[in-house]
């Protein structure tokens, strides 16, 4: 029995958070080996994306202090290009600060709290670049 591949581009997202590209097979195949189905594509992605939209959970957003660098900062400057090396003997791998640890929460993926020379110089706005950003709304 010949088995018939029905090729859709979407990606499912499950109640896990994980997305997985998806087809489908069937054994009904009608001469037809494999097809594409664009109308299925964009019925099954309309229909993702809403769920997606309607189970979106807002999650917060942290802010660390600069001794502290996180996966997600390390992905931001990768896609932008930075090429960052971070010696072992210049951090300590961590969960969560003490915070949050008090508030029940953590680091995504853990973070790395770096010493002193390891750690970027933040630039701060001055009170006339505040006033502009208040200016803007």
């Amino acid at each position: 029995m010949t088995t018939r591949r029905i090729i859709v581009d979407c990606q499912i997202a499950y109640e896990n958070g994980a997305r997985v590209k998806a087809s489908f097979v069937t054994s009904y195949s009608g001469g037809i080996v494999a097809q594409t189905a664009p109308d299925l594509t964009k019925a099954i992605n309309r229909e993702n994306d809403r769920l997606i939209k309607a189970n979106r959970k807002e999650l917060p957003k942290y802010d660390y202090p600069m001794n502290v660098i996180t996966a997600a900062m390390m992905q931001r400057y990768a896609r932008y290009g930075v090429d960052l090396k971070i010696r072992a003997d210049g951090c300590i791998q961590v969960g969560s600060l003490d915070a949050q640890k008090q508030a029940g929460k953590g680091i995504f993926g853990s973070g790395l709290l770096l010493c002193e020379r390891a750690a970027a110089v933040r630039w701060e706005l001055s009170d006339r670049e505040k006033a502009i950003i208040q200016q803007l709304g």
